[in-house]
């Protein structure tokens, strides 16, 4: 297939793409192939057209002249080999200054000290046994849970796969990794910093719905009440205007990857496996347009040098900080002369 245009309508990715990401797996393609036979480019070429078309497997191998058992034994393997070797590059935990770069471009969304946004997705899977109904969820299929924290240009920074369909999104949040590491201090937040224009000491934080527990590390909106003040109703507006942009990015994983858009029939580590490849995945096709239409060279977009300089504010110990006051402060902030808005007064 030499025409760009016919190769992106079955792997999501241009030849040139294609031919970066395919170079940097084939060591590993090649070293644990249990089938030599087949060339490495083909095994991999395969599965992206399984994951980006979710055509039954039956078809996928007529397609790629395959046996049907050797497709099957192929995704496992192949999907294995991009989690291991995509994740460390393209879905790797994000520093303290990659969390400052995050940060910098929600501030362009009127949303400051934000350092991702946080949200699940039930991806539907085929009910495992002896599991009751530990799996079946509130939309009437069985499920796991991908738990992720994504930047503004929908690729996700971290995310946490596996949680029980049946439980709401706080219970599995609380249980993941991802908690894990905010509260252990594992995932380094940048110390907390004055909000431009004020004197406003203010922690940096995750964006979640309300389903979410409210934490220093993690805003939510005020519950929509009758007797809401405009501080609050500003607020909710200038959270729900950025969290569109995480909704975005699970709807473009599903586009791009048709197999969110059925049912994995696999066992639940196949499944996982897959959802976690189709993560990596996103992620550097994402990186590798931006590359090719900004030429930046790192992972992350570069935040102007000095941004948060002036108002960085060293810290000896961690600060603890009351979520309820700093979504106030936030609120009052929004609506102050230093941090209102003019898009914000007709969404109230």
């Amino acid at each position: 297939m030499n025409n760009d245009e016919e190769f992106y309508s079955f792997t999501n990715f241009t030849i040139h793409q294609f031919n970066v990401v395919c170079g940097i797996l084939l060591p590993y393609l090649e070293k644990n192939s249990c089938r030599p036979a087949l060339p490495s480019e083909l095994r991999f070429a395969a599965v992206l057209n399984y994951l980006a078309k979710a055509d039954s497997v039956h078809k996928n191998a007529l397609f790629y002249t395959i046996g049907e058992s050797t497709l099957y034994a192929i995704v496992p393997e192949v999907c294995k080999i991009i989690c291991a070797v995509l994740g460390p590059r393209y879905l790797r935990k994000p520093s303290t200054e990659d969390l400052k770069r995050v940060a910098y471009e929600f501030n362009q969304l009127d949303f400051p000290h934000c350092i991702g946004l946080l949200d699940g997705k039930h991806c539907e899977v085929r009910k495992p046994k002896h599991s009751g109904s530990a799996y079946y969820n509130y939309k009437k299929f069985h499920s796991i849970v991908m738990m992720a924290i994504s930047d503004i240009h929908k690729r996700f920074l971290m995310i946490n796969v596996g949680g029980y369909g049946s439980l709401n999104d706080a219970f599995t949040f609380n249980n993941s990794d991802i908690c894990a590491g905010l509260e252990n201090g594992e995932l380094c937040l940048p110390p907390p910093e004055l909000i431009p224009g004020s004197n406003l000491l203010v922690p940096y934080f995750l964006i979640g719905d309300g389903g979410f527990p409210l934490k220093q590390y993690l805003m939510k909106p005020f519950m929509r009440v009758n007797n809401m003040t405009p501080n609050m109703e500003i607020f909710n507006s200038r959270l729900s205007h950025v969290r569109q942009t995480v909704e975005c990015a699970f709807g473009s994983l599903t586009a791009y990857w048709a197999i969110h858009q059925k049912e994995l029939r696999w066992d639940l580590a196949t499944s996982e496996q897959i959802i976690i490849s189709t993560a990596c995945l996103h992620n550097y096709r994402i990186t590798m347009n931006l590359r090719e239409k900004r030429g930046f060279i790192n992972h992350w977009i570069d935040a102007p040098i000095g941004y948060t300089e002036d108002n960085q504010i060293e810290i000896v110990a961690p600060i603890q900080f009351n979520a309820i006051d700093v979504r106030n402060s936030l609120a009052e902030y929004f609506i102050s002369p230093a941090g209102a808005v003019p898009w914000q007064w007709g969404r109230i």
